[in-house]
Parts: structure tokens; C-alpha cells; sequence
């Protein structure tokens, strides 16, 4: 599978320009000036193409109060706003300060859609 994303501003070596990327199998294989064959081409219509954001202090708040989010939720709206990467704060019910809590919160954690971490507390 092959995809073209054309004119898309990037920030490349501190200077912005307006390049087509193309992605093969997964991976980029080329960033250019001209346009490719590809078999699915989007327009960035010279939106900034930016590489996964880290969220570095989000709270999910699970387990004890998810009333407010969990992993699957929380997770959703980060992949949605760009974000690939969350690390989650300890302050749940029970906070996570302890090896049995941490693992508690790992197996929650599973549902969530992006890669993710988990910040353990101190008492």
C-alpha cells in the first residue's frame, strides 16, 4: 500500500516548506518536491505534518474514578488531537503507590489505543 500526503508544511532544519511525503508499506520513503504515484493521495492543503506527540501528564483517572475518563476514553481523544503517547499521573483511587496498585493500573491500561505510561506515586 502506498500513500501520498501532498502539500503538507513541514519544519524541517528550522525552515518551513511545503513537500509531498510518501509512504510505503508504513513507512516514509521519500519527502519531496514532486508528486508521486501513490494508491491513496490526501491533500494536506499546506496543514503542518507533525510526528506523534508525547503527552507527557494526562489523568485518565482509573481506576476509582473513571466517571470523569479512563484509558479507552482518554486514549481516544489523545490519538484524535495528534497525541501517540501518554504518560498517566498517579492520582487515582487508589493512588498508585504501590507495586500492587501499578500493576492494577497496567491491566487497565491495555484498552488504551496509544502507546502509554505510567508515573508511580510517593508517599
Amino acid at each position: 500500500m502506498s500513500t501520498l500526503i501532498k502539500n503538507c508544511r513541514l519544519l524541517l532544519n528550522n525552515k518551513v516548506f511545503v513537500k509531498n511525503i510518501l509512504i510505503k508499506n508504513g513507512k516514509i520513503t521519500k519527502i519531496t518536491n514532486k508528486e508521486s504515484k501513490a494508491e491513496k493521495i490526501i491533500d494536506a492543503k499546506s496543514n503542518f505534518v507533525l510526528p506523534g506527540l508525547i503527552d507527557c501528564h494526562v489523568h485518565f483517572r482509573e481506576p476509582g474514578l473513571t466517571h470523569k475518563e479512563d484509558f479507552l476514553t482518554g486514549s481516544m481523544a489523545a490519538a484524535k488531537g495528534g497525541v501517540t503517547t501518554i504518560l498517566d499521573m498517579p492520582n487515582t483511587l487508589p493512588p498508585t503507590t504501590t507495586i500492587e496498585a501499578l500493576e492494577q493500573k497496567r491491566r487497565l491500561a491495555a484498552k488504551s489505543i496509544v502507546n502509554y505510561g505510567l508515573i508511580f506515586g510517593a508517599i
